[in-house]
């Protein structure tokens, strides 16, 4: 500025440099700009039975071993969305960003799931191993879940949580016959080669007389045991399957007989070394 005139070249710079600023603005795309705004309408198991949203397991118990639990949401919400067509373009993966844990001694153990990829957000929770009955998980939807547009997201967490079905006892198994031969006690018509089961014996065929129970094994379909003081006729046994604690199964009904007399074995024919004619 001289003499209190403003030179004509500094209106110039002025005017070129804001349409610099607009251009550079306009040509250079801003980055995405995510705003929480999605919300969980509903979630179901097996786009069915409707779910309480509650964090506390209580709130939805029997929810069986195997299943997908389906969730819709105020905006269109799929587990891989392919927007690559759309100006810019962007793509959406929302299959890692759900989590199933169970409530493992005050403490969470993560379960795997799968997220598939289509509408609406569907979790397949028996994909990698079917759920332990009777116990306490927690699904949890991540606050990144974000909707088809690429912009609005959940904003925080949602924890769903639940309770699976009581563990059911497992039928009683096969068990045709037990017969006794001297201190020999063979248990036959068993499942075949099973290695869960378990037996029990009561030498006088009373409830009271029941010793604890011990591991079978089982060749084919057979199980040989070396047992004194047994009768036949009186003494009794006792075969199940065995509680398994990694599953929370308890033992199984339990199949009973009575001891029998077994035969014994028929004598071999004699041997004739040579006839001789008189």
């Amino acid at each position: 500025m001289l003499n209190g005139k403003r030179k004509p070249w500094d209106s110039t710079f002025l005017l070129l440099t804001i349409f610099y600023i607009a251009l550079f603005l306009a040509l250079v795309p801003g980055k995405e700009c995510y705003a929480a705004g999605l919300t969980l309408n509903a979630i179901k198991l097996d786009n069915t039975t409707a779910l309480v949203k509650s964090a506390d397991p209580a709130s939805n118990p029997d929810i069986p071993l195997d299943g997908k639990f389906m969730m819709t949401f105020s905006n269109s919400v799929q587990g891989y969305y392919d927007g690559s067509a759309k100006n810019p373009p962007y793509i959406v993966d929302n299959r890692g960003r759900v989590k199933l844990e169970r409530i493992v001694d005050g403490g969470r153990d993560e379960v795997a799931v799968k997220v598939e990829d289509g509408t609406p957000l569907t979790v397949a929770y028996s994909v990698y191993g079917n759920l332990i009955p009777g116990n306490q998980y927690v699904l949890t939807l991540l606050g990144d879940i974000a909707a088809n547009n690429n912009r609005n997201t959940l904003g925080a967490d949602i924890e769903i949580g639940f309770t699976t079905v009581a563990p059911q006892k497992p039928a009683a198994p096969a068990f045709a016959s037990a017969t006794l031969l001297g201190d020999v006690l063979t248990l036959s018509g068993l499942p075949s080669n099973a290695a869960n089961l378990e037996y029990r014996i009561s030498a006088d065929g009373t409830e009271a007389g029941y010793g604890g129970g011990s591991e079978l094994a089982v060749a084919n379909q057979t199980a040989t045991l070396t047992v004194a003081g047994l009768t036949a006729g009186t003494s009794k046994v006792e075969i199940r399957v065995k509680a398994n604690p990694n599953t929370n199964t308890p033992a199984g009904e339990v199949a009973e007989r009575t001891v029998e007399q077994g035969a014994p074995p028929a004598p071999g024919a004699p041997t004739v070394e040579k006839a001789v004619l008189a």
